[in-house]
């Protein structure tokens, strides 16, 4: 069974992203699955992302760019936090997975998995106080012993 443990790696994770717009987000988090050797064509997945707004509240959004493509070996994901100002201190989270075809089931469970973890006001707090990758990994994958 996948796990978002297995599909986000330190080196997709941007706890710190300066992106001007949303758009601008979505785009410097995918660059982290640039040189992922799980993604055979990152300019093809890159073109099939759609994005979609998961979560949303007073102190946070959620966006999740996905696809479901032959570009990836396996399913890959990158993820970027990024506090904006100008919205109030509000926290947005940006979100990139790449999914095969053939492992649709484990991408919807890794959805749900996402949706628990930023409706629970507990872990989404520990996500916005997490300086470390391995940190906001671990609260992301519900692993963290502070929850």
């Amino acid at each position: 069974m996948t796990t978002i443990s297995d599909i986000l790696l330190p080196e997709g994770l941007s706890l710190f992203l300066s992106s001007a717009s949303e758009k601008d987000a979505v785009w410097d988090v995918s660059m982290l699955l640039k040189t992922d050797p799980r993604v055979s064509d990152w300019r093809r997945f890159h073109d099939h992302l759609k994005t979609t707004l998961i979560e949303t509240g007073a102190t946070r959004k959620v966006v999740l760019a996905h696809a479901r493509t032959d570009a990836v070996s396996t399913m890959v994901m990158s993820a970027g936090r990024r506090e904006n100002a100008e919205a109030g201190g509000l926290v947005e989270y940006f979100l990139v997975i790449g999914v095969p075809v053939q492992m649709a089931a484990d991408y919807l469970r890794i959805i749900g998995e996402l949706a628990r973890v930023f409706r629970d006001d507990r872990a989404e707090l520990a996500l916005r106080k997490a300086l470390e990758p391995g940190q906001f990994i671990s609260i992301l994958a519900g692993k963290a012993a502070a929850l």
